[in-house]
């Protein structure tokens, strides 16, 4: 009967750990949910900076085409700006 009582008390402290790691893992999982959000909203950020920087590389590129005194690189960065107009034009009347 001892050998009972004590198996039987044996089983609860095992559950009673059990519990208590899953207790901990489960507040683990949640800080690392909430890290992978917080991580999510920094790179999406992140690359909504890049592509502002794209912008703004194309535009001064183009700035920089344009105020130079070569009348064909300038027609020709024209050009491609009106074909690209163009595109998006297309691309609306759909």
């Amino acid at each position: 009967m001892d050998e009972l009582k004590l198996f039987i008390e044996g089983i609860e402290n095992k559950l009673k750990r059990l519990l208590i790691k899953q207790k901990a893992l489960t507040e683990q999982v949640s800080q690392l949910n909430a890290e992978k959000v917080e991580k999510d909203r920094v790179i999406i950020e992140q690359q909504d900076r890049i592509e502002e920087l794209k912008k703004k590389i194309e535009i001064m590129g183009a700035a920089k085409v344009l105020s130079t005194d070569d009348n064909t690189l300038a027609k020709h960065r024209i050009d491609e700006i009106l074909r690209d107009i163009d595109k998006c034009l297309v691309l609306l009347n759909r």
